[in-house]
């Protein structure tokens, strides 16, 4: 229930704040904790292409992806 609700929190505050990447990360990594991986990896890769070179978010999405790929 609790990975639910922050994943609403930070969609509401990702729609406020569309460029803010910390909260598109943080939206990401919940998206994650609720096995909604295409979605978890598409909010990842859109925060990575406003900030290209950020190391956490690059690691973040590699690590998702691992995950995607092991639950297929």
């Amino acid at each position: 229930g609790m990975w639910y609700m922050a994943m609403k929190a930070w969609e509401g505050a990702a729609m406020k704040r569309p460029r803010d990447t910390n909260y598109r990360h943080a939206l990401g990594l919940a998206y994650a904790q609720l096995n909604q991986f295409d979605q978890a990896i598409a909010t990842l890769r859109e925060a990575l292409a406003i900030t290209p070179n950020d190391t956490r978010i690059q690691e973040s999405l590699s690590l998702v992806e691992k995950q995607a790929a092991r639950k297929q």
